[in-house]
């Protein structure tokens, strides 16, 4: 949940950024389940619909975050929308939190590894594709 509160391109993702090749992946590349394990030692998913501006949902199964409020919630639950650019998906949230805790809107972004069908998020996670 720390990723939360980093900023949106974490200098590896940047620097990932940088050196993307001109070809692009399909924006259905994204389509699918993800899933990853957070830094914290939790299980976490995204759930990305088809098309260049996806339905995405993000869970965190243990959300140190919402254990440190204090409530007795600690599934963390994002909704928001995509917008794919090249390699890279743009997420903005609209909706997030768990139980009555809750950070109101923020962005995400993900980049695509084509070569090994991964998702790296701004923290250097690796996602890999569930189906």
């Amino acid at each position: 949940m720390r990723r939360l509160l980093r900023p949106l391109l974490g200098a590896v993702l940047v620097t990932q950024l940088l050196t993307v090749t001109a070809s692009a992946a399909d924006p259905g590349s994204f389509k699918g389940v993800w899933t990853s394990t957070d830094t914290d030692g939790s299980f976490q998913m995204l759930i990305v619909s088809g098309g260049a501006t996806p339905s995405v949902t993000f869970e965190d199964f243990y959300a140190s975050a919402c254990e440190r409020f204090g409530g007795p919630a600690t599934h963390w639950v994002s909704a928001g929308e995509g917008t794919v650019d090249g390699d890279v998906l743009f997420v903005a949230f609209h909706k997030s939190g768990c139980g009555s805790f809750s950070i109101g809107a923020y962005e995400g972004a993900w980049l695509y590894q084509a070569g090994s069908d991964t998702l790296i998020d701004s923290d250097d996670i690796v996602w890999t594709r569930l189906r």
